[in-house]
């Protein structure tokens, strides 16, 4: 699994691109760097690009780490707008998985096929 982080030069959105196989210590890697990003804030809209990463190769007990890795940062990403963006209904079927094991978290999330669609919900009010 690979990755690149960014956040637009007026610290309007971060974005995380990844791509390839979906693996439980890439997503950790990338979400303790994208905390520590310089323009990074709590409140920062957020938008996961997955339409070119696999999770279909993630197990159920993959899903269940991918949800605990998360629990520290509840705090931090309860405050973000988080737009995930895929291309396949596995993909799709493996985040509505992931959400409903965070769902104390009190995310602010939405899974979208459509990038413009997934822009627009992260710039609404």
């Amino acid at each position: 699994m690979e990755w690149r982080i960014q956040i637009a030069d007026e610290g309007s959105r971060l974005t995380v691109t990844a791509w390839g196989a979906a693996e439980v210590g890439g997503f950790l890697a990338y979400l303790q760097e994208a905390v520590k990003q310089p323009g990074w804030y709590p409140e920062i809209p957020a938008l996961m690009d997955f339409r070119q990463l696999d999770v279909s190769c993630l197990s159920p007990a993959d899903i269940v780490q991918l949800a605990e890795l998360h629990l520290p940062y509840a705090d931090t990403l309860a405050r973000s707008r988080i737009a995930v963006l895929v291309s396949r209904p596995v993909d799709y079927g493996v985040v509505r998985m992931w959400e409903a094991l965070v769902h104390q978290m009190n995310l602010t999330h939405a899974v979208f096929y459509s990038l413009a669609e997934a822009e627009a919900w992260l710039q609404a009010p």
